[in-house]
């Protein structure tokens, strides 16, 4: 019988991709008239970094600068350098989390899951991050206390690629997908080319 075509070698790499550029002030908004899941929500995109200079904002929401969400990617000085973060801020306490992976790689696509389940009873569980397939290992925990109500999903302006209504990110961006209500794994977006053994996207 024919290969599906979402597990045969030859299945799609990355065809297109959307530039962002925050020189050129580009980013994407949205005002939701009615709320979502703010406890549980998947994000899952494919990212190639343009450059490593400057912490860059992949999604940011917030209601004001007490409460607010965001992660995205770390400039080459911070600690870990070059990675991923999360930033939590409820009632003004403050979370910044980091993986210990770095993502410094310009010619490639990194596939970046981000699932949320704040009604996890174990802490690191409740924010977990998946690159090319593979759970990221925090240096420091997102921290959020159980049953936290995140900004993301909220009927706040939920902005994609920028922070504070100001373009935030340098990449090439494709698939991306927001799953409300649900923390989902990379399999449902992504598989390992049995043959190649690199991650890549199903259709």
């Amino acid at each position: 019988c024919a290969a599906r075509n979402d597990s045969a070698s030859g299945a799609q790499v990355i065809d297109g991709s959307l530039r962002i550029d925050d020189a050129s002030n580009q980013f994407m908004t949205r005002t939701p008239s009615s709320g979502g899941n703010r406890k549980t929500w998947t994000w899952s995109g494919w990212v190639k970094r343009q450059q490593l200079a400057d912490k860059q904002t992949i999604m940011f929401a917030e209601t004001d600068n007490s409460n607010q969400t965001s992660f995205g990617l770390l400039h080459p000085t911070a600690t870990p350098p070059s990675g991923f973060y999360l930033r939590s801020e409820i009632g003004g306490t403050v979370v910044n989390a980091q993986t210990e992976a770095t993502l410094r790689d310009l010619s490639n696509f990194y596939h970046i899951v981000v699932a949320c389940d704040t009604t996890q009873s174990v802490a690191d569980d409740r924010v977990k991050v998946y690159i090319n397939g593979i759970l990221q290992t925090w240096s420091t925990s997102p921290g959020m206390s159980q049953n936290a109500s995140l900004e993301i999903n909220h009927t706040v302006q939920q902005e994609l690629f920028a922070q504070d209504g100001s373009a935030d990110l340098d990449a090439n961006v494709s698939q991306l997908y927001f799953i409300d209500g649900l923390a989902l794994g990379p399999g449902y977006f992504g598989y390992t080319d049995p043959l190649t053994n690199t991650w890549r996207p199903k259709q």
